[in-house]
């Protein structure tokens, strides 16, 4: 749980409380509902790692948010055994994050009303270089280019 909150704080610039968390069974019951995602169309694309702290990247987050702004569910490493966590907006994440946060390498935020979800996997590549994958999916969010 420690890292997980860690981990969270990170990702929103705030101390999480572990009583924020939706219980284990809410969240077992959100990564169910979040399933149809899979047959959702995807745009996918891979930048610099540092590019996330432009503001070319900070205007697609805008972008996704004006064009659904619901609330969205906080998917990191230790989600599904700890609990996911409900923030109101995208823009309520710190997208400034290290290459090395916690032990995580993907984050998912998918909207509470289940049309839309954003998709970042860190990695390096094979030279080395710190990249990061980002994929839009769902009925707005996907038709959202960078």
């Amino acid at each position: 749980m420690k890292l997980h909150l860690e981990e969270l704080q990170v990702l929103l610039g705030r101390r999480v409380a572990a009583e924020e968390l939706l219980s284990l069974e809410q969240t077992e019951q959100l990564r169910q509902a979040s399933q149809h995602f899979r047959a959702a169309p995807i745009t996918a694309y891979e930048i610099d790692f540092c590019e996330k702290m432009t503001g070319r990247f900070h205007a697609l987050i805008d972008r996704l948010a004006i064009s659904n702004p619901s609330p969205v569910y906080l998917w990191a490493t230790y989600s599904v055994e700890c609990g996911t966590l409900a923030v109101p907006s995208l823009h309520d994440i710190h997208f400034d994050f290290d290459f090395a946060v916690g032990d995580m390498e993907l984050l998912s935020m998918t909207t509470s009303d289940f049309q839309d979800r954003l998709l970042l996997n860190w990695f390096e590549s094979d030279d080395g270089a710190r990249r990061l994958s980002v994929q839009t999916q769902g009925k707005h969010w996907a038709a959202i280019k960078y």
